[in-house]
């Protein structure tokens, strides 16, 4: 459903680079032609590239930026030009994946059509706690999900897609998203995890021009998961 054509920047074609940068350091060094260690020392100017590759990819731009913000931190601070304050570091990253989250919620406001059926989007929020939704709907058309120290579950499994296909935005934050889709869906996943997990556990039995499931956002020392089936289902 997807055109594929013309190079596009991507949080994946970042880390194969970077990834096969440092392997080419080490080779390098083994063989006694560069001291690796002195390149290394740079290791954030990956966080800004693999940031700047999400805000240019168009998803979790919020998240993209605070990648940016944090590499940017920690280079200035290997160059010595500001002194690094782990004190400081985790509360700003908090205000600013806060900030992500509010500015997100705005925006799906502001850009909300009118006449919407609400039954038709999925607008999960579990903090401390947990919560499960059911959808029937045949013209689902996503929406968001963020669980934050909590559990949100998503029951698709009696809905069909509206034009096809549709788009979650997916919040795990010290918690986990569960999403239950009916078998032939096709999965797509565009989240970033970072010490947390993105995970399509569905069966792949899928025809032609199934209905497709895009999977955005980010799971932050939590996850997501899309299943067919509760793990007593199985």
């Amino acid at each position: 459903m997807e055109s594929q054509s013309g190079f596009r920047l991507t949080p994946r074609l970042m880390a194969g680079f970077f990834i096969a940068l440092f392997g080419l350091l080490l080779l390098l060094d083994n063989h006694g032609t560069v001291d690796a260690g002195y390149y290394l020392q740079y290791w954030p100017i990956a966080l800004i590239g693999l940031g700047i590759a999400k805000v240019a990819q168009g998803q979790n731009r919020g998240f993209g930026l605070v990648l940016v913000f944090l590499g940017t931190w920690l280079l200035l601070d290997v160059l010595d030009w500001v002194e690094f304050d782990g004190d400081l570091l985790f509360p700003a990253l908090i205000l600013l994946l806060g900030l992500n989250l509010l500015w997100k919620e705005l925006g799906r406001r502001s850009g909300r059509q009118g006449g919407v059926n609400p039954g038709d989007e999925v607008h999960a929020f579990a903090m401390f706690g947990g919560v499960k939704q059911l959808f029937a709907s045949q013209t689902f058309r996503g929406g968001t999900a963020s669980a934050i120290f909590g559990a949100a579950e998503i029951d698709l499994r009696q809905a069909g897609l509206a034009g096809g296909q549709a788009t979650i935005d997916a919040l795990a934050l010290w918690g986990g998203v569960d999403i239950f889709v009916p078998e032939g869906w096709e999965v797509v996943l565009r989240g970033m995890p970072f010490m947390g997990a993105f995970e399509d556990n569905t069966r792949q039995i899928h025809g032609e021009n199934p209905p497709q499931l895009i999977i955005t956002g980010l799971a932050f020392m939590g996850a997501v998961e899309v299943k067919n089936l509760p793990k007593s289902g199985r």
